[in-house]
């Protein structure tokens, strides 16, 4: 088998999908990022110069997300006839206007989102929210998102195939600091992401709970005026080292975001024991089950009243956040579904 794979990054999930197709198959990948918005031409240019050498000899063209770079891959895959299969993951299946986030906020990118979902033969979602979905979480957002509700014309087989983790990447410990709490969210330092993933919820109950500690990382400042409580650390890019260090020693992991697919940080941060306190939205109330707390809106009294409440946690409490991530979302299992689906004519 030979595919061709299309991705705006070659982040850690990608890398992980990509070991998982080379498995079976002969790989050639194609990295669609302009450095600049002006040279974005020059990246479709170089895309269709790609497959054209490439595609001939394709079983299977693969996008890692929806969006500019998915494009032309659905659009040769229909001209020759080969399978086009999207990995739908969250950015590419929303828009939020008022926040400048996702795909379909855009115009022109949601207008070529919606028609490589359209011309594409498959379509592989993270999680069933991404295909369609209504939530009141944030009353101030759009309620209606998903695949279907920006393209309800879209015909191809939809199969969800949860993200998966490796329990050796993660160190799990019950000795945790107490009143302990941290968020990862790479990159918020910018104020429309900022909210989006809910750091404002973050420093509000700092600034409610002072005896706690709330640590923040992905960002050493944020380029907006922000006064900080005391209580609240900023830590910038963390390796999976420096994670595996903090999430050992924190109670509690926070995941308040507006809008997810199905996000990586808690559940590693489960592997290693935190207890998950997260938003009611897409995977994070089925990700999070019985081992910790949903938020149900944006509201800080809500989350206020939440943590106020909070028992003291027990060693056992840790272990079954780490054994519902084993358990339930292994790699071996996304594996395992990615090469049926293949095999599949």
């Amino acid at each position: 088998m030979h595919i061709l794979y299309f991705s705006p990054s070659l982040a850690t999930f990608v890398r992980k999908d990509l070991e998982i197709l080379r498995q079976m198959a002969e790989v050639d990948v194609f990295v669609f990022t302009p450095s600049a918005k002006w040279k974005t031409p020059f990246s479709f240019l170089n895309q269709k110069l790609f497959i054209l050498r490439k595609i001939w000899s394709a079983d299977i063209l693969m996008c890692q997300f929806g969006g500019y770079h998915s494009f032309l891959p659905a659009l040769f895959s229909k001209l020759t006839g080969k399978r086009c299969i999207i990995v739908a993951g969250g950015t590419d299946c929303v828009g939020f206007p008022k926040m400048h986030y996702g795909n379909f906020q855009n115009p022109v990118l949601g207008l070529l989102t919606c028609w490589a979902f359209r011309l594409c033969s498959d379509i592989w979602p993270v999680h069933d929210s991404l295909i369609k979905t209504q939530s009141d979480y944030d009353p101030m957002q759009n309620h209606a998102q998903g695949i279907l509700t920006y393209c309800p014309k879209v015909k191809a087989n939809l199969h969800v195939i949860h993200n998966g983790y490796m329990q050796e990447d993660w160190i799990f410990s019950d000795h945790k600091e107490p009143r302990t709490f941290i968020s990862v969210a790479a990159g918020a330092g910018e104020y429309r992401r900022f909210i989006l993933k809910g750091l404002d919820l973050v420093i509000d109950a700092a600034r409610l709970f002072p005896e706690s500690t709330f640590t923040i990382v992905g960002n050493e400042r944020f380029e907006f005026e922000l006064e900080l409580p005391s209580n609240v650390h900023l830590i910038g890019f963390a390796d999976r080292h420096t994670l595996n260090q903090l999430f050992q020693k924190n109670q509690y992991y926070l995941q308040l975001s507006v809008s997810e697919g199905f996000p990586n940080a808690i559940c590693e941060a489960m592997l290693c024991g935190c207890i998950p306190i997260g938003s009611n939205v897409a995977a994070l109330p089925m990700i999070i089950g019985d081992t910790g707390y949903v938020l149900k809106h944006r509201d800080i009294s809500e989350l206020a009243n939440l943590i106020r409440l909070l028992p003291e946690p027990q060693p056992k409490d840790y272990l079954r956040c780490q054994q519902r991530i084993i358990h339930e979302f292994p790699l071996a299992k996304r594996a395992e579904q990615i090469t049926q689906l293949l095999q599949e004519k």
